[in-house]
């Protein structure tokens, strides 16, 4: 293990007047909140191991973008407020970047989510990189800022739906970068609403649709929507039956608006 690795968690959230978040979340290492607000200008505040961020943008993308431009640390975790972290969290993960040097990325795992990639550290494929939430990330600094972005036309505050995660991984992929699992589970989820999930209606497959198409290219995209709309059935019965979550997803690739909006 690297003890002289910093890591510092990068923390999205809105509408807070001081960083209390950080306590809240049970972290105890370096910190940076990005705080999205109605405050008229861009405003940071450092306290002890804490920078706390007010900004007036509006984005998932942009609050972490922001994060990681102002992070002075060599491994960055990826957070919400909606997260516990386990109790020396940080330590664990130096532990995995030191058994695991190859590594740029290492996807952990989370309480309140699927335990997909099995019990031991293993290197990850690109499809795998689609069962990943963003929660879950922490990779090295050093090679990806400057060089790789969470794509501003994903996530909560678009009308594009989720899936800046797995395309900033597939962007982290298709650079080279070594993408691993590491087994241990990082922090667990708090109950609270999602900010744009809002059901399984015609809108969110048309935005998987899309957003898939968008990080994948058409063939994969088009194969997923199969999988997806079977292998994932019971998640949307009741709300949509198969064959209409098919029918909108696929409408969401054909039409493929978000590359058009290059």
């Amino acid at each position: 293990m690297n003890k002289d690795l910093k890591v510092s968690v990068i923390l999205s959230t809105m509408h807070k007047t001081n960083a209390d978040v950080v306590s809240e979340s049970n972290i105890k290492c370096d910190t940076v909140v990005v705080n999205q607000c109605d405050c008229e200008k861009e405003t940071e505040v450092k306290n002890g191991n804490i920078t706390f961020i007010s900004s007036p943008d509006r984005g998932l993308s942009k609050s972490r973008n922001l994060a990681i431009k102002k992070s002075d640390a060599d491994i960055l975790v990826v957070s919400d407020d909606d997260e516990e972290f386990s109790d020396g969290f940080y330590e664990e993960i130096k532990k995995a970047y030191g058994l695991l040097p190859k590594a740029d990325v290492i996807i952990f795992d989370v309480h309140g989510r699927p335990r997909n990639f099995g019990d031991k550290p293993k290197k990850l494929s690109k499809l795998q990189l689609l069962k990943v939430c963003s929660v879950r990330i922490t990779f090295k600094s050093e090679k990806i800022k400057d060089k790789i972005f969470f794509d501003e036309r994903l996530g909560a505050g678009t009308e594009n739906g989720a899936g800046e995660e797995n395309k900033f991984l597939f962007d982290c992929y298709r650079k080279g970068l070594k993408i691993y699992h590491y087994p241990y589970y990082i922090a667990k989820l708090k109950e609270s609403e999602s900010s744009w999930f809002k059901g399984y209606d015609e809108k969110y497959f048309y935005n998987r649709g899309m957003t898939t198409r968008y990080t994948m290219g058409f063939f994969l995209s088009f194969l997923y929507a199969f999988y997806y709309s079977f292998a994932k059935r019971k998640l949307h019965k009741g709300q949509m039956s198969v064959i209409k979550s098919l029918k909108y997803t696929l409408k969401g690739i054909f039409e493929n608006k978000l590359n058009k909006k290059k």
